[in-house]
């Protein structure tokens, strides 16, 4: 899908999706609990779709009811297909899922799309080796066949967050007391927070302490209505388009969340000032900003530094290169290092170029909005990547007054 992407001022009401992280964890969790949960409100993004397709396989019963996912999971574990997990590119799907599967003492193949396998699962194979659980990865799918048999964990911090809730979903149903370790600083370290609050509604529980989780045996997860909440990762396309306009309003937005990104409000707050001091972001618990807040410095006539962006570089693309090659289409003045990306920005940029998302939905999103605070129109080929989280990013768009053309 080709999409051109007029100049324009919005103006109106936006309600963006639920948290796509959250109904991960909500669909694992009713999917692991005996008996019958409802999931509200939900959308139907790829990366979700993923996620309900593998945990059928692995036995849930799931239906859709309109904006609600009813979800049995009695059946789980209990009836597995022999078809594999489609992952898609999802990397919650994955890495959720293996710990889980690990411990079903049986072959259990997930199969993923685009540069999903090449992404990092080192922390995963060294456990698995070290626990005597087959592992294989090609290109395209991987395999876990095992048990879980040693009790204590040690995982490094700074790979990300996903590792170690994986395991959290895990370790409380084994017949053993388990321990992990967080190696030095634990990046996203708000995702891990998510994960344990999620869990807390399904009644199981972990102990944290700093760089140490206790987690008892035998829990029970426990069905539940859950209410899932807007998702901050999508506002922040938004929020910054609102920043440079001051026309927008949004609906269900609460006064905190454990969402990482739910931080887009503090981060805009510094913009706010007259200080020409350089800003600088560090990303190392709110990675999945950097493509939006790559946008949000080049309109600003600010100088900004956005630190600690190694991870940004094993998602859907190297997001950072990405950001880079294609804001540089506009002129703007953007490098970066091993650890920084550096940005000197202006407030008014000519437009007429063509973007190439790469492939990944938050690089699209984000070239929409740079579109939008252009003077003329620019193209986005490849725009339907928009699928794997927000499938009506562009008609919320138009919603807002914004006019996209399709070709």
């Amino acid at each position: 899908m080709i999409v051109k992407v007029f100049p324009g001022k919005s103006h109106g009401t936006i309600l963006v999706p639920p948290s796509k992280s959250i109904l991960h964890r909500a669909i694992i969790c009713a999917s692991l609990a005996k008996g019958i949960t409802k999931i509200s409100p939900i959308v139907q993004s790829d990366d979700i779709h993923a996620t309900i397709e593998s945990m059928r396989i692995l036995g849930a019963a799931i239906r859709i009811e309109n904006d609600t996912l009813i979800i049995d999971g009695t059946n789980t574990f209990l009836n597995i297909s022999n078809d594999p997990l489609p992952c898609n590119e999802s990397g919650s799907t994955l890495r959720f899922l293996l710990p889980l599967c690990a411990n079903l003492n049986q072959k259990i193949k997930f199969e993923g799309k685009g540069k999903l396998l090449q992404r990092p699962l080192n922390e995963y194979e060294e456990l698995f080796q070290t626990n005597s659980i087959e592992f294989y990865k090609t290109a395209n799918n991987c395999e876990v066949k095992g048990m879980w048999n040693q009790s204590h964990f040690t995982l490094n911090g700074n790979i990300s967050s996903q590792f170690v809730s994986g395991l959290l979903f895990a370790l409380p149903l084994l017949s053993f007391p388990s321990h992990i370790h967080i190696k030095e600083k634990l990046e996203s370290k708000p995702y891990v927070d998510l994960t344990i609050d999620v869990l807390s509604k399904f009644q199981v529980f972990v102990d944290i302490h700093a760089n140490d989780i206790k987690i008892n045996p035998l829990q029970n997860y426990i069905p539940c209505n859950f209410e899932v909440e807007i998702d901050y990762s999508s506002l922040a396309f938004f929020a910054v388009l609102n920043h440079f306009q001051n026309s927008i309003s949004f609906q269900n937005v609460t006064t905190n969340s454990k969402q990482a990104d739910f931080v887009i409000f503090d981060i805009l707050k510094r913009y706010q000032t007259d200080n020409l001091e350089p800003i600088i972001i560090d990303l190392s618990q709110c990675p999945d900003l950097g493509p939006i807040l790559c946008v949000l410095a080049a309109f600003s006539n600010r100088y900004t530094i956005l630190k600690n962006i190694q991870r940004l570089r094993y998602k859907e693309s190297d997001r950072v290169q990405a950001m880079q090659e294609e804001l540089s289409k506009l002129d703007v003045l953007i490098s970066y290092d091993h650890n920084h990306i550096y940005i000197h920005g202006k407030t008014s940029y000519l437009g007429n170029v063509t973007f190439f998302s790469h492939n990944d939905h938050r690089i699209a999103m984000s070239l929409a909005i740079a579109s939008i605070l252009c003077k003329q129109p620019c193209i986005i080929e490849e725009a339907q990547c928009i699928h794997k989280s927000y499938p009506t990013f562009f008609d919320d768009l138009t919603s807002l007054g914004i006019s996209i053309s399709y070709q």
